[in-house]
């Protein structure tokens, strides 16, 4: 039995959970992104006790063992889905085809240069684990 995850980049995976959680159906409730900006909520993610609407993980740490080593045996790059099919379709021993599916609201995802700078110096491990998985590509 092998451990298989996906990783997006960081910033890419805070926009997916930002513009997911804007979606109307979400108006009005604590989990509601709608009226923040991606700034905002970045500020949000970063603070220890974080509001509901932040409250989204952390890929670094849902990969990683209590000593920070990666805890799955394949980690595939989002952006780079192609492998993961491919690794499934030689396990499986067939083809697959894999839909679109669960596509976020299209919302602006421009941090100001100040808020990116926080977020690496904030959240190293984020990056760290995905410029590792970066060089392997």
């Amino acid at each position: 039995m092998e451990l298989v995850a996906v990783m997006r980049e960081p910033i890419d995976w805070l926009g997916s959970w930002y513009r997911y959680r804007s979606r109307p159906q979400l108006d009005g409730k604590p989990n509601s992104t709608a009226g923040l900006s991606f700034d905002d909520f970045v500020d949000a993610w970063l603070e220890p006790t974080r509001p509901p609407f932040a409250e989204v993980g952390s890929q670094a740490k849902f990969l990683s063992d209590d000593q920070g080593a990666l805890a799955v045996d394949r980690l595939f790059r989002y952006d780079q889905i192609e492998g993961l099919v491919s690794f499934m379709e030689e396990r499986l021993g067939t083809s697959l085809e894999v839909p679109r599916a669960n596509v976020s609201p299209k919302r602006t995802l421009a941090l100001s240069p100040d808020m990116h700078a926080r977020l690496i110096r904030e959240a190293p491990e984020e990056f760290t684990l995905w410029n590792a998985l970066s060089r392997q590509a």
